[in-house]
């Protein structure tokens, strides 16, 4: 989802949650020092690899639902350190013929079989920043649509084996052939030109969203365990 959609909001509300923190991630702090979020157990792993290890501690496995915030954070931290690692911190080595996004997506690729072994045990929630890309479609123009803020191989990769992946945004209008932005926000879950979605629940294809943030998990929840 976009930024301010209130995504930290609506995970630090899921059963009996753990959430697991990204580097340079401080909003579920922030939200909780004003009063705004429940006080829930939360670690905060410095590293990639300090958060894949996380995943396979069998104390994680005693919480109803594993909350990551964000994926898009930890797609970062680990980019941060296979540009160090193998590129000598020189940016323009990342980089150069996409050697660094290539290194850092098969590196991320070895997270996936330990998401898929978790979640046989826990929900797992991840949220994950939003982004604008372009999509060269190869039976027409390209065109822009959001997708999650990780690079392209990886985004595909990870969204392979969720179940669901829902797109937040504020819904927007059109009025004399002009966007008018609003405040309600709204959750797709198709997938359609304009955005990356799926789900394997039968949900609608558009859930309005509470503004109060304690509703909000509950609201997509809910839908997903009745279908509609």
């Amino acid at each position: 989802a976009q930024e301010g959609f209130g995504k930290t909001s609506a995970i630090a509300h899921a059963p009996n949650p753990l959430l697991i923190l990204s580097p340079q991630e401080s909003g579920y702090i922030t939200l909780r020092k004003a009063g705004r979020v429940p006080d829930v157990p939360y670690a905060d792993p410095a590293t990639f690899a300090e958060f894949k290890a996380l995943l396979t501690d069998p104390v994680v496995r005693e919480f109803d639902t594993v909350c990551i915030d964000t994926l898009s954070g930890f797609w970062r931290a680990l980019t941060e350190d296979v540009l160090k690692r193998e590129f000598s911190g020189d940016p323009l080595k990342y980089a150069n013929y996409g050697k660094g996004n290539a290194s850092a997506s098969m590196q991320w690729q070895t997270l996936l079989p330990v998401l898929e072994s978790l979640k046989q045990h826990v929900n797992i929630i991840a949220a994950c920043h939003s982004e604008i890309e372009t999509f060269d479609s190869p039976d027409g123009e390209a065109y822009k649509r959001y997708s999650g803020a990780i690079f392209k191989t990886a985004w595909a990769d990870t969204k392979a084996i969720a179940d669901a992946v829902l797109f937040g945004t504020f819904f927007t209008s059109v009025e004399d052939g002009k966007g008018k932005g609003g405040t309600d926000r709204v959750v797709y879950t198709t997938h359609r030109a304009a955005y990356d979605a799926k789900n394997r629940y039968g949900m609608k294809d558009m859930l309005t969203i509470p503004n109060d943030p304690s509703k909000v998990y509950s609201a997509i929840f809910e839908t997903i365990t009745k279908g509609k």
